[in-house]
């Protein structure tokens, strides 16, 4: 008889991790949002057939004014061209960094609020080619106060879905193709600051913030860090021996943008990412 006590050791560990860790974050869900002028420009046929593709990889499609239903813990993907606006000089109207759908990052923030987001999701990914690039529309983005504490997520080159038609690109566990995904990475944004690149389909969102280690962050936090008379979230959990990551940190920094941990946040990050 085969002895699976070794089998079933490990499947226990590995569901009191899932337990606790779903103690400490709540689900992140996967929403994806087709930016409204995208809609309008592109064939019916391929919109339905990459909503489609989003559903069978796990994404929630929202309509045009449901981003209400997107929470500080969820994950969000905007999908849209990076072409410039309208009035942008008639001799370079190519895909540009600097936009989605002839939009900037304000008018995208504003856009989005109108749509009904309430609030900066945990991570904002585009789905828009060159949104990647160092000052384009990603790191922009995340230099806006409204997603102080969200991760945004850009690639460098061109970024696609598939809606049905032959599709020889490798895609990730999201449904997403790149053009060069060996030359072309991911890129983390966060405050302005680029915290992180990783290689096409070599990740999983849901622990890219368990990944991301900055250089000696907890001493640089708990040097800046100034709770009051009770020692604050963090404090409280170094006493029951919970590890500061990255991650809680700027999970308590979205709870409450005013704390002693969202100040020290910020000033580590500026410790470590300026040069």
């Amino acid at each position: 008889m085969i002895n699976t006590s070794w089998f079933t050791k490990i499947t226990n560990k590995c569901t009191i991790y899932k337990q606790k860790r779903e103690q400490r974050y709540p689900l992140m869900n996967h929403y994806i949002w087709f930016h409204p002028s995208y809609v309008q420009e592109s064939d019916e046929e391929l919109i339905t057939g990459q909503k489609k593709n989003a559903q069978q990889h796990g994404y929630l499609v929202l309509a045009e004014n449901e981003l209400h239903k997107v929470k500080k813990s969820d994950h969000l993907t905007l999908v849209g061209h990076s072409t410039p606006p309208p009035s942008a000089d008639k001799s370079n109207l190519n895909d540009s960094g600097d936009y989605i759908q002839g939009e900037s990052a304000p008018q995208c923030v504003k856009r989005l609020k109108q749509a009904g987001l309430r609030c900066g999701p945990k991570i904002f990914s585009l789905e828009s080619c060159l949104a990647g690039l160092p000052d384009g529309i990603a790191q922009q983005l995340s230099r806006d106060p409204f997603f102080k504490y969200t991760l945004i997520e850009a690639n460098t080159t061109a970024v696609g879905r598939s809606y049905g038609a032959h599709w020889a690109l490798k895609m990730d566990y999201l449904g997403r193709a790149i053009l060069n995904p060996q030359k072309s990475m991911w890129h983390f944004y966060l405050q302005g600051y680029e915290i992180q690149r990783l290689v096409h389909a070599s990740y999983k969102l849901e622990q890219v913030l368990e990944q991301i280690k900055p250089a000696y962050f907890q001493q640089r936090f708990f040097s800046n860090y100034q709770p009051g008379c009770f020692g604050g979230r963090v404090g409280r959990d170094c006493a029951k021996g919970i590890l500061l990551t990255l991650e809680r940190a700027l999970f308590f920094a979205q709870e409450n943008q005013n704390s002693a941990t969202a100040d020290a946040l910020d000033l580590t990050l500026k410790q470590i990412y300026t040069y």
